[in-house]
């Protein structure tokens, strides 16, 4: 880990005023010369006051977990002969779901981006290659696209749906087997979504996933993806 990571490592702590004496005073200096984290801070920095609403969670289902723990625990390989497709978090092999001040951040960062965004006609990233989004189950039929661009990239949703009273849909993002927790969205009543991600947030993620969860999100899934979409 180079220096310049290990104080990004500790932005989410500043801001949440959780930094030790010397981390604080070590952290202050380095943001006196580095534009990139002073920048970086001022995308977080509206995260801090939905942090302060309070995110109520909710367990997950129990046999969701129970697959998710049985995938964390397994330590054979599953043999190569055909087999129907398991639970995708169970494919993903969740070994490990990211935690702590940063993710908090994180998950609030994409309450206010999620919202805030959502339904943006403009186009604000540099197209490149198309990736595209695909439904996870014979039962839903969602489809969509993610466009990447240089500053932020965006999801764009057809078919969703329909939500439940108090429900809203949250993305994740894998990366190897950690799945982090990212914006927040609900679709329009034609059932569309156009989510706008900072490209920051998705740089190195493998895998797209989007969810259903209960209202201000959640920390780890609670219900299985909709919708997926391959990064790399």
């Amino acid at each position: 880990m180079s220096d310049h990571d290990r104080y990004e490592d500790l932005q989410a702590g500043y801001l949440l005023g959780a930094l030790a004496d010397d981390e604080l005073a070590d952290f202050e200096r380095h943001l006196a010369a580095c534009d990139a984290c002073r920048a970086e801070l001022r995308w977080l920095g509206p995260a801090v006051d939905v942090l302060a609403g309070g995110v109520e969670q909710r367990e997950p289902p129990a046999r969701l977990r129970a697959r998710i723990m049985g995938a964390v625990e397994a330590d054979t390989p599953r043999p190569a002969t055909a087999a129907p497709r398991p639970a995708l978090w169970r494919r993903i092999g969740l070994a490990r779901l990211a935690t702590g001040a940063a993710v908090a951040l994180a998950l609030a960062a994409g309450v206010a981006g999620g919202y805030a965004l959502r339904g943006d006609g403009g186009d604000s990233t540099t197209r490149l290659a198309t990736v595209p989004v695909e439904a996870t189950s014979p039962v839903v039929q969602a489809s969509g696209s993610v466009v990447p661009g240089e500053d932020y990239w965006r999801l764009d949703l057809d078919d969703m749906p329909e939500l439940r009273p108090g429900d809203v849909y949250q993305v994740w993002l894998r990366r190897g087997q950690s799945v982090s927790p990212s914006v927040l969205f609900v679709p329009s009543r034609d059932r569309g979504a156009r989510v706008v991600l900072p490209a920051a947030n998705v740089a190195g993620a493998d895998e797209l996933l989007v969810t259903r969860e209960p209202a201000g999100g959640s920390r780890e899934p609670t219900s299985e993806p909709l919708v997926s979409a391959t990064l790399q």
